[in-house]
């Protein structure tokens, strides 16, 4: 009865979390001194990492069950544990049903391949009417650029601009802009296709929404309930401190 009592503990909860606070802030110092691909190997593309999810994923269902909270007066916690496993299983879905890949092309063509893992074929297909290079001010330094297409899916021709921060979504797919030719009369485009764990993912931060809302009204949530001499206790105090490291 030991074992399943740990599993299913905050405690290991806490842990995990920690630990997993840790690797990724590992993760990305990792990306920025050596690049992605070290930080790929060595961290986002392992199955230790994949076991720390789950775990914590387990660890949190069985929570929900072992402390009840699917009561009334419960109802809070309950939402934070669930929004946590479908973030969790959003990432998850994600990452076995999701596809990522580029597409690249140039001025007045069109495409419909996306090169990736494997090589698809899309239902529709895009024209590059313009790439646009935008320069600093009496600089030759590009300070943004931004492809002209047009979505061609059958007698649909949609036409719309690609730049920073302004996806092109259509059907499921969504586009980047990532790159361009040396030349500058072509456009690389990353595509990403993941309808599924977009779905799950953001149900999970909607739940999420929802526990922080009910938590600052509720009154007798931790956030309304909490007394200064909470963190009077030695262990509290550490695990602040252990938080407060793996978050700065």
């Amino acid at each position: 009865m030991k074992i399943p009592k740990l599993l299913f503990s905050p405690v290991l909860m806490i842990v995990l979390l920690l630990v997993l606070a840790a690797a990724l802030a590992t993760a990305t110092f990792v990306e920025k001194d050596f690049g992605s691909h070290a930080a790929w190997a060595m961290f986002y593309d392992t199955h230790w990492l994949e076991l720390l999810f789950a775990l914590l994923a387990v660890n949190m269902a069985g929570q929900v069950f072992v402390y009840k909270m699917y009561r009334k007066e419960k109802l809070t916690v309950m939402l934070f544990h669930l929004a946590f496993i479908l973030i969790i299983a959003g990432a998850a879905v994600t990452r076995y049903t999701g596809f990522d890949g580029i597409m690249k092309i140039r001025e007045g063509e069109t495409a419909a391949t996306v090169k990736g893992d494997k090589v698809i074929t899309l239902p529709f297909a895009l024209r590059l009417n313009d790439f646009i290079v935008e320069r600093y001010p009496g600089s030759n330094t590009p300070s943004g650029f931004k492809s002209l297409v047009t979505i061609e899916d059958g007698n649909r021709k949609i036409p719309f601009s690609i730049y920073m921060n302004h996806i092109l979504k259509y059907r499921g797919y969504r586009f980047f802009q990532s790159s361009y030719d040396s030349d500058e009369r072509g456009t690389i485009l990353a595509v990403s296709h993941d309808p599924a764990g977009i779905a799950v993912t953001y149900t999970g931060y909607i739940l999420m929404f929802l526990f922080i809302v009910l938590s600052l009204f509720s009154r007798k949530t931790f956030f309304n309930t909490v007394r200064p001499g909470y963190w009077s206790s030695k262990l509290r105090k550490g695990v602040a401190a252990v938080i407060l490291l793996a978050t700065t």
